[in-house]
């Protein structure tokens, strides 16, 4: 269906936002259609992509089409498919996904038979890719969700839902964050919770992430993160001029001083927790090669903080 056409009613409205995604979406949209859950629509949103993107959309006839001449950003793009989505429960999945067949049906027995206001899934330890930089970001980002409980304080959109309703009270995404730097996850999960929305963490809502990273990719897209981040919380904490300057020299003196001074040996110590569950849930050798690329990455993270801090 194109811009301007209505779309028909439904239980379920998963909300895609693309850019340039012309390899991984084919992957994600077949996945989407293999769902026993077969009450929904599609309401996908081309952001002003210069792949196939486009191509592909129309190709496959997605239930609503949206398109943008020029990029909007990740949360601008997902405000719209959200604005343009007629069911009750909106499922927020990213291009580079893709659902099991019961993810559907999962999230529509959480909240649309159920209770709850808000969910979110997680990613599968299965990646497709066999490099290390890949499979440790992924096992990384699963294992830093199965260490929480059930409910969270944060939202996750490349496999999250909402209630229509309770997305329209809190006032969507906040679209001033870009996908680089990230925050708009952590934002809209600020929201849901001072709403009085607890967000429950389905920890058998799991979806394979396609994306590929290699090792510098990994570094800058951590180092960003961190940046983004840190620079939100110090916002919302008031941090700002020559405190800033002052909690940068703190955090070096107190974080990066004792790295360079013990080195690896005392990180890996810091990081067992990880590395014991990589082992156990992969194998020992995989364990062994994310210890030298995880110490890289929390090195990155913390420049990332650092920037922050200063600025950059």
């Amino acid at each position: 269906m194109s811009n301007g056409e209505v779309p028909r009613a439904c239980s379920l409205s998963v909300v895609l936002p693309v850019l340039d995604g012309a390899e991984t979406l084919p992957r994600c949209l077949a996945a989407l259609r293999g769902s026993s859950l077969r009450d929904f629509e599609i309401v996908a949103i081309d952001d002003g992509s210069s792949d196939d993107t486009a191509a592909i959309l129309a190709a496959e006839g997605v239930d609503v089409l949206l398109r943008n001449a020029a990029p909007a950003g990740c949360f601008a793009a997902r405000n719209q498919g959200a604005e343009a989505a007629r069911g009750q429960v909106l499922l927020f999945v990213d291009a580079d996904v893709e659902v099991a067949s019961d993810t559907l049906a999962k999230v529509w027995r959480h909240c649309g038979e159920g209770t709850r206001d808000a969910v979110i899934g997680l990613y599968a330890l299965d990646h497709p890719h066999a490099n290390l930089a890949s499979r440790y970001k992924n096992a990384w980002i699963r294992w830093s969700y199965l260490r929480h409980g059930s409910e969270v304080d944060w939202f996750f959109t490349a496999v999250g839902a909402v209630r229509r309703d309770v997305w329209k009270r809190v006032g969507g995404f906040a679209e001033s964050f870009d996908r680089t730097t990230g925050g708009g996850d952590l934002d809209f999960g600020r929201k849901l919770r001072e709403a009085g929305v607890v967000v429950l963490l389905d920890k058998t809502l799991a979806v394979v992430h396609r994306r590929r990273f290699g090792v510098w990719s990994l570094l800058v897209n951590d180092f960003n993160r961190a940046r983004g981040w840190a620079g939100l919380g110090l916002s919302r904490l008031g941090v700002r001029g020559s405190a800033r300057a002052g909690l940068a020299l703190c955090l070096y003196r107190i974080e990066m001083v004792p790295v360079a001074l013990v080195g690896a040996a005392a990180y890996l110590i810091v990081s067992r927790d990880f590395l014991v569950w990589a082992a156990a849930n992969v194998s020992i050798g995989f364990a062994l090669r994310c210890a030298a690329l995880q110490f890289l990455d929390h090195l990155a993270c913390g420049f990332g903080v650092l920037a922050a801090l200063l600025r950059v």
